[in-house]
C-alpha cells in the first residue's frame, strides 16, 4: 500500500516540475556556482526559499519511494516486516533533532548512532562532541559517495560537508537552548516550518548534485508521470 501511494504521489509531484511554471525545471533555479557554493544574495530572493523547499521535498519523496520498494522486496523474501525507513521529516519534524534523529533516513541514522555517536559519547562524555562527530562522518561519507554516483558531478569539494555541519550546528543549538525553551509551546505546524526554514539556507550544497545530474530524468522512468506532448 505504501509503495503504491508513493509511486503515484511522487510521480504526480514530479509532473509539476515539468508542466507547472511555479515549479523549477530540472537543472534550473537558484543553483550553486560551479565551485559548489552560491551567491549569498540568493538568500534575499523568495524564489530561492520556494525552490529549495520544493527540491528538498521531491528528494524526500524519492527516498520514500525507493525505500518502500526495498521494504516490499525484503518482506516478500524474508516474510518479515521491514523497519520504518523515514517518517515524513519535511512536513512533520518538530525540531532539528526530531528531523535527523527520528524521521530522516532512519537506516543511516542507526548506523551513525551505533558507529560514531555512541563511541564518541562514551569516550568523551560529551553529547555535543558526539553530535558533531556523527554529522562530520555523514558529511565526509557523502563527499566521497556523490562524485562516485554522478558522472557529471561538479569538480568541487566541501559544500556537502558544510551542509551537514550546518545541520549539526542546528542540533547543537537546540540542545543548548532546550532548558530555556522547555516551557514554550508552539503549534506543531509552526515548529515544522521553523525547522525547515532553518535548514534550507545551505540546502543547495546538498541538492545540487542531484538536481544538475540525470537523477530525476532517469528516476521518472519508474514513475507514473505526466509529460507534455510535442505537437
Amino acid at each position: 500500500t505504501d509503495l503504491v501511494f508513493f509511486l503515484f504521489a511522487t510521480g504526480l509531484f514530479q509532473s509539476f516540475f515539468v508542466i507547472v511554471d511555479f515549479f523549477p525545471s530540472y537543472g534550473q533555479g537558484p543553483q550553486s556556482t560551479p565551485d559548489g557554493f552560491y551567491d549569498l544574495k540568493s538568500l534575499i530572493d523568495p524564489r530561492f526559499w520556494k525552490e529549495s523547499f520544493l527540491m528538498a521535498l521531491l528528494f524526500q519523496m524519492y527516498l520514500s519511494t525507493f525505500a518502500s520498494s526495498l521494504m516490499l522486496v525484503t518482506t516478500l523474501i524474508t516474510g518479515k516486516k521491514a523497519a520504518l525507513f523515514s517518517d515524513n521529516p519535511m512536513l512533520r519534524a518538530t525540531s532539528p533533532s526530531d528531523f535527523w534523529g527520528r524521521r530522516w533516513n532512519l537506516l543511516v541514522h542507526k548506523c551513525l548512532k551505533n558507529g560514531v555517536f555512541k563511541p564518541v559519547y562514551y569516550g568523551s562524555g560529551s553529547q555535543l562532541l558526539a553530535v558533531l562527530a556523527a554529522f562530520l562522518a555523514s558529511g565526509l561519507f557523502h563527499e566521497w559517495l556523490l562524485p562516485n554516483v554522478f558522472f557529471n558531478y561538479p569538480n568541487s569539494h566541501g559544500p556537502t560537508l558544510l551542509f551537514f555541519m550546518w545541520q549539526a550546528a542546528l542540533v547543537i543549538l537546540e540542545v543548548l537552548l532546550r532548558p530555556l525553551l522547555s516551557d514554550v509551546w508552539l503549534p506543531p505546524a509552526l515548529q515544522t516550518a521553523m525547522v525547515v526554514l532553518a535548514g534550507l539556507p545551505p540546502g543547495h550544497w546538498f541538492c545540487d548534485s542531484f538536481w544538475r545530474s540525470q537523477f530525476y530524468v532517469q528516476g521518472q522512468m519508474g514513475l507514473p508521470i505526466i509529460l507534455p506532448v510535442d505537437s
